[in-house]
């Protein structure tokens, strides 16, 4: 009769926290999602800003050696 009551009250235990820990797991999911989402997101902006600098790096390389050429020219 003990064991009886006892596998009862384990089963209503497990019932009840079932929901409790599927609904823990589809948080965990999102926050992970979300923190993917947010670390792709600063990957991006950081090789903008790494593409940005090469650019301008470029753009000055260029327009110094326009400015040498031209002043040789001259």
């Amino acid at each position: 009769m003990i064991i009886k009551i006892l596998i009862i009250i384990v089963v209503i235990i497990v019932i009840r926290t079932i929901p409790i820990v599927i609904t823990i797991i589809i948080m965990m999911m999102m926050i992970m999602v979300l923190v993917v989402k947010i670390i792709i997101i600063l990957i991006g902006m950081l090789l903008l800003l790494l593409i940005m600098i090469i650019l301008a790096i470029v753009v000055i390389m260029i327009t110094t050696t326009i400015i040498t050429i031209i002043l040789i020219i001259i």
